[in-house]
Formats: C-alpha cells, sequence, structure tokens
C-alpha cells in the first residue's frame, strides 16, 4: 500500500496493472486525545510531529490488514508513503532474487528499517521510513495467527 493523504493521486512509478492502496489515515484519532505524551527518548525527532502524523502511526497497522483483504494472494506487498521514489526495475530484481536465490517457498521476510529500542525498554521494531517490503506468506501468517489484530488493537492502547 501507499501511505498518503485524503485526495492523493496514484503514485507514478506504479503501473495500472499494480495492486494499489492508497491509504488515507484519519487526521484526528480518539486515542491520541487522551492526553498521553509521547516518550521523549524513543520519539526523538518525531517528538514534536503533529497530531495527524502521530495517528497516521497508530493506523498503520490497519492499512495493512486492508491491503492483506483487498489482495489476500500477493506474493509480495510493498508498504511505502506517497512521496517515497521507488525503482521498479532493482525492486523486481530483489524480488526475483529473494525468490529464486536467497528464501525458501516456506521462509519469512519483512525487510524495513530496523531499530533496536531495547535500551528504552522497548521490543525492536521495524519502522517504514523508505519503505516496507513484506513476503505475503508473511503477512498471511501474522494474520492468520491474530498478530496484526493484536498489534493494531496495542497500537490503540
Amino acid at each position: 500500500f501507499v501511505l498518503g493523504y485524503k485526495n492523493s493521486m496514484r503514485p507514478v512509478w506504479t503501473t495500472q496493472d499494480d495492486m494499489v492502496l492508497v491509504f488515507a489515515p484519519p487526521a484526528t484519532c480518539v486515542n491520541c486525545t487522551r492526553g498521553q505524551k509521547p516518550i521523549k527518548k524513543a520519539s526523538g525527532a518525531y517528538l514534536h510531529s503533529s497530531h495527524g502524523w502521530w495517528c497516521a502511526q497508530r493506523t498503520y497497522l490497519a492499512a495493512m490488514r486492508q491491503i492483506l483483504k483487498q489482495h489476500p494472494l500477493a506474493d509480495w506487498y510493498l508498504l511505502a508513503d506517497i512521496d517515497t521514489v521507488i525503482f521498479r526495475d532493482s525492486l523486481g530484481a530483489m524480488m526475483k532474487q529473494l525468490d529464486d536465490e536467497v528464501l525458501a517457498p516456506t521462509e519469512h521476510l519483512y525487510m524495513g528499517h530496523g531499530y533496536d529500542l531495547s535500551r528504552s525498554k522497548l521490543t525492536k521494531m521495524i519502522m517504514s521510513g523508505g519503505g516496507v517490503l513484506i513476503r505475503g506468506l508473511t503477512l498471511r501468517r501474522l494474520e492468520i495467527l491474530g498478530h496484526l489484530d493484536w498489534c493494531a488493537r496495542a497500537q490503540l492502547d
């Protein structure tokens, strides 16, 4: 999916054959208004981001569930912000190499920018920054095991 805005157009790097969901997170979210303050150390440069930015973070997993529902049998899912530039040839070559040479048919892959928050008593997480590539097998397994639902609910707490 592509994380965009209410009236975002389909990114220019997509083709009509691509299965694209332009997800526009809500500008406000109920749970963001409970007076909770972001954790300064964990929030870093995003500490003073807009309310809408924080809402987008809290609804990201809902978008993952939506793309899975709309396109349940995709081999790969690419999650990117609307302003992310994608080099299709390089992405295609990398996915082909992952399929043909690197991953076994039953191996999982969720690839993004890793960030170790263990020093702040939080767990490791993967941030989307320049995008996330997730194998279809992996996303479907997360859904079947209930992890997407659990994480989406936890994101809103």
